[in-house]
């Protein structure tokens, strides 16, 4: 009898150690699958070229550093064959426009000058990763290009996906888990909402999710497809406020990659409705949301905030874009939980602007006032920014914007 015990137990265990293993196997391969064997040839630049404000003629060749590229990739899929050629940008231009036949072409390739991508583009070549769905970790400006002669489009995808977010990422421990299971149901259906109806830049479906106070950004761009479902790769808060990170695949006609957003959301009399849609990359998005969770916020009694005054920068100035001073406000008394910058931007000569981007930024005191380094590249279109006051029982207030344009 302890005989037949004994085995069924065993038997047991192999079961779930095999549950285990499958649920590991789906976590750790998932998209990255055609990743674990094989080999890629990847083509990227040696340098990148810059400019200075000073001397609009100047430019500054520096060295990419793709060792941090190589060692994570390697760390990541120990198996896989990455044979990432640095090239001459120049020789790497050359060789990508050359027809078929003169020279191999590799799987995958990034350009960091747009002006050579349309005509790959034009004469269907290349697939881009690019615009907001190509916003990767790694420090490396330009177009990822997946060659449709790759002998390999399925590696070449999942490395660009790759990119954007490792399949060992894991989101951290937070701190604030006071939301009811139907508030975070809840929470992660409408952000779910909110980024389908972004990526089809129809502002029907996205208008009755956000909330009165929210910026409004423009959607004209290329519309997208989730072609996977959302990820929702973190959800906290308390009943009252509530914050998100979500992710998807997304494809479009000309475009495709990978979309991260963090929302900011605020519950009402008619429920959770969207305060901010970040759209960023990935480790600038958890940035700002480890910092929001670092607060500690409570949903006790809803306190008073009032509205930042801001000083400076003046409504409407030109500000210089060599020297371009400080953003500058009269503080509140008692001091809140937190000061949240938000910024957009718009196109030059037209009233329309992008999805918002935001941070905490560390106040200094400046005489009586608090200010904070403009977090923007100022250029010739216009921006805005406000001053978020956040407090401490999850209360929010909201300045009036401030638009600027840079000069030189």
């Amino acid at each position: 009898m302890r005989s037949r015990r004994k085995l069924w137990l065993i038997f047991l265990l192999a079961a779930l150690g095999l549950v285990v293993v499958l649920s590991l196997v789906r976590r750790t391969s998932g998209h990255s699958a055609a990743l674990q064997h094989g080999s890629l040839e990847v083509w990227v630049p040696a340098t990148y070229v810059t400019g200075r404000l000073d001397d609009p003629k100047a430019r500054i060749n520096s060295n990419y550093s793709w060792g941090t590229l190589w060692g994570e990739f390697r760390r990541d899929f120990p198996n896989f064959i990455l044979r990432l050629r640095v090239m001459d940008r120049d020789q790497l231009a050359a060789a990508l426009h050359s027809p078929r036949g003169k020279t191999v072409h590799p799987d995958v390739a990034l350009i960091d000058n747009y002006s050579l991508v349309e005509p790959l583009e034009a004469a269907n070549a290349v697939i881009v990763m690019g615009g907001l769905a190509g916003q990767i970790r790694f420090n490396y400006r330009g177009r990822w290009l997946l060659l449709r002669t790759a002998k390999n489009p399925a590696a070449g995808r999942e490395f660009l996906r790759w990119l954007t977010r490792s399949p060992n990422w894991k989101p951290w421990r937070v701190g604030a888990e006071g939301m009811r299971r139907a508030d975070v149901a809840a929470v992660e259906d409408l952000s779910g909402k909110a980024l389908r109806g972004f990526l089809v830049a129809d502002a029907r479906p996205v208008s009755p999710l956000m909330d009165a106070e929210a910026a409004h950004f423009d959607l004209r761009q290329e519309q997208m497809k989730i072609t996977e479902a959302v990820s929702h790769l973190v959800t906290f808060g308390n009943p009252r406020l509530a914050f998100a990170l979500v992710s998807a695949p997304v494809e479009g006609k000309s475009l495709f990659g990978v979309i991260h957003a963090a929302l900011i959301l605020r519950k009402g009399p008619d429920g959770w409705k969207v305060l901010l849609f970040d759209v960023g990359t990935l480790p600038t998005l958890e940035g700002l949301l480890r910092s929001l969770d670092s607060l500690g916020l409570e949903d006790g009694k809803p306190e008073a905030v009032p509205k930042v005054t801001l000083v400076s920068p003046d409504d409407h100035a030109q500000v210089s874009r060599l020297h371009p001073g400080r953003i500058q406000w009269e503080p509140l008394d008692p001091s809140p939980a937190a000061y949240l910058l938000e910024w957009q931007v718009s196109n030059r000569g037209k009233e329309f602007w992008s999805p918002s981007w935001a941070i905490l930024p560390p106040p200094v005191h400046d005489g009586p006032l608090l200010s904070a380094r403009i977090p923007f590249g100022l250029n010739a279109q216009p921006y805005r920014f406000r001053i978020w006051a956040v407090g401490r029982t999850s209360t929010i207030s909201t300045s009036a914007w401030h638009t600027v344009t840079g000069v030189r």
